[in-house]
């Protein structure tokens, strides 16, 4: 693997060309965070269904509507701590 240096164009390896130096702590805190803000959307799309749900009345239509938005969100929130769970265990397992 190459070394990287960082110079007034940017992080370039010993060959001169454009490389990443991201190592697995780097790789672990961005992925927490993109597991952490899709969390954060799932939840305030529940807050909003439910806000939606107490002020639709009586209007059946509207009432389903919110109910699906929260199973959608429910369901991507899951999917969003499966793929945490995954993620971090291929990593554990990979370091």
């Amino acid at each position: 693997m190459a070394k990287c240096t960082i110079n007034g164009s940017g992080i370039l390896d010993s060959s001169g060309l454009p490389h990443t130096c991201a190592n697995q702590s780097t790789i672990n805190t961005l992925l927490n965070y993109l597991f952490i803000t899709l969390g954060a959307i799932a939840l305030l799309m529940i807050v909003i269904a439910g806000l939606r749900m107490v002020f639709s009345g009586d209007e059946p239509q509207k009432l389903a509507e919110s109910r699906r938005m929260i199973i959608y969100a429910l369901i991507g929130l899951v999917l969003a701590a499966s793929a945490e769970v995954i993620v971090n265990v291929v990593l554990k397992k990979a370091s």
